[in-house]
């Protein structure tokens, strides 16, 4: 009797324990999708927002130099969605990484500054294929120089693939590259630059916010952690020890 009523009470115990595991189970994917739901908001904070449809610039000068600009991005993929598949908000990233040789890209940019970002302003290619973040940048300090006038007071433009863009239907989506930051309006950073081609836009190579107690990247792999360790004089050490005899050419003798 005693063993029949053992198993009566295991089976009842296990039967509650299946009518938990359920609502548990429920608690914790709810749990879960608010939690990613708050980071997702939260990483959009940091990409700015493009019209798809933008109405042509009268000003001849002017449109031709956003040509310019957009062309840098006419033929890196097939990014953005066409308006006709898009029927709520939400957004997606590039299974492609960002590739990046070195988390102190100093070979690989021609020009690098300490700046704070002035403001941002977001695109499209001319194509409508791809997105870019578009900032203004107030440069501080130049640790390498390229052969351009960039010092201290200069002001740059720089870009980089990845934005949210506003569809004629009121959607918006976010593209955003794997493991790509963007920097903030109002934040100092030391950036990595370089201009691989006609656009009068610097692109973002690297680079790292230097506001906090230490300093934190803006690509987000584990080639960086290491230097995510370091304070603000520990960061600019490291990187001035690996620009070789880096001097205004304007001054140079």
């Amino acid at each position: 009797m005693r063993n029949k009523q053992t198993i009566i009470i295991i089976l009842g115990i296990a039967a509650a324990v299946a009518m938990l595991m359920p609502a548990q189970a429920h608690g914790q994917d709810k749990q879960a999708a608010s939690e990613q739901q708050a980071w997702f908001e939260q990483l959009k904070l940091q990409f700015p927002t493009a019209l798809y449809q933008v109405p042509t610039d009268p000003d001849t000068a002017k449109r031709a130099e956003r040509m310019a600009k957009n062309a840098r991005y006419d033929h890196r993929g097939a990014m953005v969605e066409d308006p006709i598949t898009v029927f709520e908000d939400g957004g997606g990233t590039l299974s492609d990484a960002f590739q990046i040789s070195s988390a102190i890209p100093t070979a690989e940019s021609e020009l690098i500054v300490v700046g704070k970002i002035l403001d941002s302003n977001a695109y499209l290619s001319n194509n409508r294929k791809d997105v870019y973040s578009e900032f203004t940048v107030s440069v501080g300090e130049v640790l390498k120089y390229n052969s351009a006038n960039i010092r201290k007071g200069s002001t740059i433009t720089i870009d980089r693939e990845g934005g949210q863009v506003l569809y004629p239907n009121g959607k918006k989506r976010l593209y955003v590259l794997a493991e790509v930051r963007m920097p903030l309006v109002g934040k100092e950073y030391v950036l990595f630059l370089k201009r691989p081609d006609k656009s009068p836009n610097y692109e973002v190579v690297g680079g790292y916010y230097l506001g906090g107690d230490h300093a934190k990247s803006l690509n987000s792999s584990d080639l960086f952690w290491p230097y995510e360790k370091l304070t603000r004089t520990e960061l600019m050490k490291a990187i001035r020890d690996k620009i070789p005899n880096s001097q205004d050419p304007l001054t140079r003798k």
